[in-house]
């Protein structure tokens, strides 16, 4: 009324008042509160301050207990370096400064009576004139200063992923809007020791147990459903084992042949990528995953463009060092209370874990390998995305996959991924520039060298016109055995096969990388037309009885050999022509007396 210039007296008949507390009014509402905004409406609530009480009134006489409001704020404007000192005990205001954890009220009083002392304050003057010396005014103060910097004060006493926590008081929302939005990825350690079989040089077997294993999931984050995973043999992931978790999500899933007598799959279990057509070569919008100090330190770069430009979709990260609170989680603990731990060979939670009783005894005792360990994992989640489940309203996962694609009708459609992709799709790649050198004239075939290994065909070594030029080698990691090459114009070329005994057992990079280091440091020799990688495997399988690490580098190696495939046509490398030198003639013998002697 008063800012639509309504009569003064018409105000006054309608809400009894004056003009002068109108007046009032108008001016405290335009002042600026505490939050930073203006005091507005509320200047009009009863009893209401706009701004804290500040003291002017002297100090009342030596011994009284009343009349010493706001006497601990007036002495802190007095004394601003008292106040710095109590906050940067507080919040820990100087970096690199060591402070307590949580400094509890009765050291921070007694440092600020040390304060005053230092400050000049005699005995007969606050603080020391009272009862409790300010002792609870001080207290109460803390408590305001904690209650206006609560993120910080959190912070500091309980760790950043609880001060996340505090912000407009509602929880973040896990909602997502549609099947096949995000999916979230994680790695986790198995609760269980394997073993592996090898054959010493003598011929016995040996039966040795494994380091813990990883397993890498990929989870659609509406329904839970788990759309692929991956069981690396090395003691960490690394980034091709990343990859390989996303292709196994993306390709539709087989079942496989189980060995295990009793293990079956539910029949209405699986993988959605198997047993929901929509779901085969599905995409997503985002990834999500938590910035953990493993994935920086195991995982490139590149790994994750590379799921960028393959898959299509984004990356989100969580924050740094700190993992969230995600259902992935609360899914890895699932699976270890209701598998892994159920297992005699289980680790437990932690050491000191009840049902962890000699795991590796237990291991060695049973042959629990780590291929049936394999077949066991793809049922457990097969299982678990046919099971009912609480959070989906008695749905299981694929039922609620089926649900939400059929909500969704056209009005949300679910990419997939080119049918020209589907033949041949392969995360674990990357182009390499290779010129092609070789001398015809000395004997030598036309080549390309790729990671300190030579590469052939008969197609390139009859062109002798290509010496010299350039191929883009396509390079997948998890293969090396042969490279598919392309001319500059983007034409395939042809596969060219690693010569010598590199083309005869398939092999990736890091054993690769492995064996010529190996090579370079004189602990493994080869000769010619030697198989470098089963004589790797011979020199783990040695060291394997007494270092871990190497039987499941031994094991890794064997799996790769499995999953290649059939050797491919060898070429035998070229060797050099050897130079024939005429023998000189033996000079003609002469007697003493300078006749010849024949």
């Amino acid at each position: 009324m008063y800012i639509a210039l309504e009569p003064t007296a018409k105000i006054k008949l309608e809400t009894n008042i004056g003009r002068q507390k109108v007046h009032w009014f108008f001016q405290k509402a335009l002042e600026e509160y505490t939050d930073g905004r203006i005091v507005g409406f509320r200047v009009c609530i009863p009893y209401f301050r706009s701004k804290d009480y500040e003291r002017e009134a002297t100090p009342r006489k030596f011994g009284d207990r009343y009349g010493h409001a706001g006497m601990l704020k007036a002495l802190l404007r007095q004394h601003p370096e008292i106040e710095k000192e109590l906050r940067n005990l507080i919040f820990k205001g100087v970096p690199g400064k060591l402070y307590e954890t949580r400094i509890t009220n009765v050291t921070l009083h007694r440092v600020f009576l040390k304060r005053c002392t230092a400050a000049g304050i005699k005995r007969n003057e606050f603080p020391f004139s009272v009862r409790w010396r300010a002792n609870r005014s001080l207290a109460n103060l803390r408590k305001q200063w904690v209650d206006e910097n609560l993120a910080r004060y959190t912070a500091i006493t309980s760790g950043p992923h609880i001060a996340r926590k505090i912000g407009s008081g509602v929880s973040a929302s896990k909602y997502t809007p549609a099947v096949f939005h995000r999916v979230e990825f994680d790695g986790h350690k198995i609760d269980a020791l394997f073993v592996v079989t090898i054959t010493l040089p003598d011929g016995r077997t040996e039966v040795l147990v494994l380091e813990r294993l990883w397993i890498l999931v990929a989870r659609e984050c509406r329904t839970g459903a788990i759309l692929g995973y991956y069981v690396p043999f090395h003691t960490e992931y690394r980034g091709e084992d990343v990859l390989t978790a996303f292709e196994n999500a993306v390709i539709p899933w087989k079942p496989k042949e189980l060995t295990i007598e009793g293990l079956s799959y539910p029949e209405d279990g699986g993988f959605p990528s198997g047993v929901i057509p929509e779901c085969a070569y599905a995409l997503w919008n985002f990834v999500g995953f938590d910035n953990a100090r493993s994935h920086g330190r195991n995982i490139e770069s590149w790994v994750w463009q590379r799921i960028c430009d393959g898959l299509g979709c984004k990356i989100n990260p969580g924050p740094v060092g700190e993992p969230d609170q995600r259902l992935i989680e609360n899914f890895f603990g699932i699976m270890a209370r209701y598998g892994f731990q159920r297992l005699p060979n289980t680790t437990g939670r932690e050491p000191n874990d009840p049902s962890r009783k000699n795991p590796e005894k237990a291991a060695i005792k049973y042959h629990i390998s780590a291929e049936e360990i394999l077949e066991v994992i793809d049922v457990l989640l097969a299982d678990y995305n046919g099971r009912p489940n609480r959070r989906l309203a008695g749905k299981s996962p694929l039922e609620a996959l089926r649900f939400g694609l059929a909500e969704q009708g056209n009005d949300v459609l679910v990419e997939h991924l080119a049918e020209d992709k589907r033949e041949d799709f392969c995360l674990c790649w990357y182009a390499r520039k290779c010129k092609i050198v070789g001398k015809v004239e000395a004997g030598h075939r036309l080549h390309i060298n790729f990671l300190g290994v030579e590469y052939s065909s008969p197609k390139l070594a009859a062109d002798g016109a290509m010496r010299g030029l350039y191929l883009k080698a396509i390079v997948k990691t998890k293969n090396i055995r042969t490279l598919r090459v392309y001319l500059s114009s983007g034409e395939f070329f042809d596969e060219l096969v690693a010569l010598g005994g590199w083309g005869l057992s398939p092999h990736d990079e890091s054993i690769r990388r492995a064996i010529l280091r190996l090579q370079n440091e004189g602990k493994l020799r080869l000769l010619e037309r030697d198989d470098p990688v089963r004589a790797y495997i011979e020199y783990l399988d040695q060291k394997a009885v007494k270092k871990k690490r190497a039987r499941n580098q031994g094991a890794h190696a064997r799996r790769v050999i499995a999953q290649g495939g059939k050797s491919k046509a060898i070429i035998d490398p070229p060797h050099r022509p050897r130079r024939i030198r005429p023998r000189k003639a033996p000079p003609p013998l002469q007697s003493s007396l300078g006749t010849l002697v024949s």
